[in-house]
């Protein structure tokens, strides 16, 4: 609806919003400004949408630090006065990591943006659901190795390519349907730095394939470390049970050595 209002007169281009995240709030405020109070309310649900998600989200990573990591992780052990303040600052502290978030982002879609990070992290918590229900000889050291391994991989994947990668196409518009005169010059600026090396195609890789690149490598790398340390498990163990019954076997020539020394002075 958004693209076929302002195909002919694109506000952007036109110089009436400065940003793609402002052409949503542009639209309703055009479309319904005649109406009284909706605007109002759509910003409010906004607000209102954006802040429960945020509030639960970070509540949600201070709790899970508090308990996973550092109570059944580290075994540190805290009074509950002092484990509700230390919630409390890592919830400021989430804060404020995630309000540095938005310079990564800055100038790019807000949608673009969000399906990427939960791509990054959601695909790599589907794939250890995955290594766990599928994979039969799964264990604890490949579900972290492998995770942390997919983790650090999808984070530079991301990363890169918000950084170094191309601007995402768009569909053509044009503003012979304004109303009004436009003053605006619109510059095309080559992108020099992005070469037609083979690693560059890495960062073209769609945003919408990062959770599935996670949980693939979640699975791979978990299955890899999996056997690797189950193989090395067991041949510690061989090595473990040969050595006792090397030991055994020596205690028992020792011992019938002992009882055979009588039976020889008997004789003699």
């Amino acid at each position: 609806m958004v693209f076929a209002k302002y195909e002919s007169c694109d506000p952007l281009a036109a110089g009436k919003i400065s940003g793609i995240d402002q052409l949503m709030p542009y639209y309703v405020m055009e479309t319904f400004s005649q109406y009284t109070t909706f605007v109002g309310i759509f910003v409010a649900g906004i607000f209102a949408a954006s802040l429960g998600t945020v509030a639960a989200c970070l509540s949600s990573l201070s709790a899970v630090t508090m308990e996973d990591l550092l109570v059944s992780g580290m075994n540190i052990k805290f009074s509950p006065e002092k484990s509700t303040r230390y919630a409390k600052w890592m919830n400021v502290g989430y804060g404020v990591i995630s309000f540095g978030l938005i310079f990564l982002v800055e100038g790019r879609g807000i949608l673009q943006a969000t399906l990427t990070l939960n791509g990054l992290i959601g695909g790599v918590l589907f794939g250890l659901f995955c290594l766990g229900i599928f994979v039969e000889k799964a264990n604890l050291k490949g579900a972290l190795y492998g995770g942390i391994i997919s983790t650090l991989c999808v984070l530079v994947l991301g990363v890169f390519a918000l950084t170094f990668g191309e601007d995402e196409s768009f569909l053509e518009t044009s503003t012979d349907g304004c109303s009004c005169a436009v003053n605006s010059t619109i510059t095309i600026e080559a992108n020099e730095s992005i070469s037609d090396a083979w690693y560059t195609s890495i960062y073209r890789v769609s945003y919408l394939y990062y959770g599935m690149i996670g949980c693939f490598l979640t699975v791979f790398f978990g299955f890899i470390v999996s056997v690797l340390t189950s193989l090395y498990d067991e041949r510690r163990i061989e090595k473990i049970l040969a050595a006792e019954r090397i030991q055994q076997n020596q205690q028992s020539s020792l011992s019938l050595i002992h009882i055979s020394e009588p039976t020889r002075q008997a004789e003699i």
